[in-house]
């Protein structure tokens, strides 16, 4: 199987709500309870993204990045960008919003890929610290952070559609670690587009 990561454009925005609705049923199904998860669909999927794309325009400093296989499917995603006034006291300078790979594509360095992609484009920016907000329930997502060398830098609870999460700040001190992971991901090659 071939992958191709690139910056994704508006012209995405349906292929990322299928992903993300894919990948938000699959991570958080047995970690969040079932009203929750009906709040998730393609309709408002569809409509975040859109968003995201505007809130793009307006901060040089956001890059939404996208994985498609070869039949042009997008089976990853990430957001990543300055942190937030709120977040960037625990994260640091930079913030990965999203981090998604579908399901059935995990296991081929897609999520190692997006990572590489994001912290070279953080630095870019001047953004040489950062982290993620990880679900504590998610080992998944926890590991997958350790793994590339972030640690556990805080603690918050969100509240959202009557429900609380329980978040832990995964960072990295110094987004070159990451950066130069370039030997972990595969090289796919490409396809004809």
């Amino acid at each position: 199987m071939k992958f191709v990561l690139r910056n994704a454009n508006i012209n995405d925005i349906e292929g990322l709500a299928v992903c993300y609705c894919n990948c938000m049923l699959d991570t958080y199904q047995s970690i969040i309870p079932s009203e929750a998860l009906e709040e998730i669909n393609i309709q408002k999927a569809v409509k975040k993204f859109r968003n995201e794309f505007v809130e793009q325009i307006a901060d040089s400093d956001k890059s939404i990045f996208i994985i498609e296989n070869e039949d042009r499917s997008i089976t990853g995603f990430s957001i990543a960008g300055a942190a937030k006034t709120r977040s960037a006291k625990t994260l640091g300078d930079g913030e990965i919003f999203l981090l998604h790979v579908d399901p059935e594509h995990q296991g081929y360095g897609l999520g190692k890929a997006l990572m590489l992609a994001n912290a070279r484009w953080l630095i870019s920016r001047g953004l040489f610290t950062g982290g993620v907000w990880v679900h504590e329930a998610n080992d998944i997502g926890i590991r997958f952070c350790e793994d590339l060398g972030a640690r556990i830098n805080g603690k918050k609870r969100k509240s959202k559609n009557n429900y609380t999460h329980n978040l832990v700040a995964m960072c990295w001190e110094d987004f070159s670690q990451v950066a130069q992971l370039e030997a972990e991901v595969p090289n796919w090659g490409g396809y004809e587009r």
